[in-house]
């Protein structure tokens, strides 16, 4: 179930989006190495970060890579994923997105 922040004007489910269009740029840019799309998680933050997990799994192996986004990180990508209606990517948390796909590829590269 998505929750929703009134006061930021946001879900998790755009906090998601967010990192979509973030994997999505990557995708573009440098093609992913396993014929899937990761699944991503917002784990919602019992202080200040949210921990978003992104996983892969095929009919044989599987992987996990996580990072955290800072609630304002968060907002704002979300806020800019609603803005552009999912056609930008927040440059902001490209790198750590990035990063995450990368181990997951390395992750899947060793089972293979």
């Amino acid at each position: 179930m998505s929750t929703w922040y009134a006061k930021e004007g946001v879900s998790t489910c755009e906090i998601a989006g967010a990192v979509a269009a973030a994997a999505i740029h990557d995708l573009t840019v440098n093609s992913f190495t396993f014929g899937a799309f990761p699944q991503i998680l917002v784990v919602e933050p019992p202080d200040q970060a949210f921990t978003i997990p992104l996983s892969l799994q095929t009919t044989d192996r599987q992987a996990m890579a996580s990072f955290e986004l800072t609630r304002q990180e968060a907002f704002t990508a979300a806020r800019l994923f609603r803005k552009s209606k999912g056609t930008k990517h927040d440059a902001t948390i490209f790198k750590r997105v990035q990063t995450a796909v990368a181990d997951l590829e390395g992750q899947m590269a060793r089972r293979s």
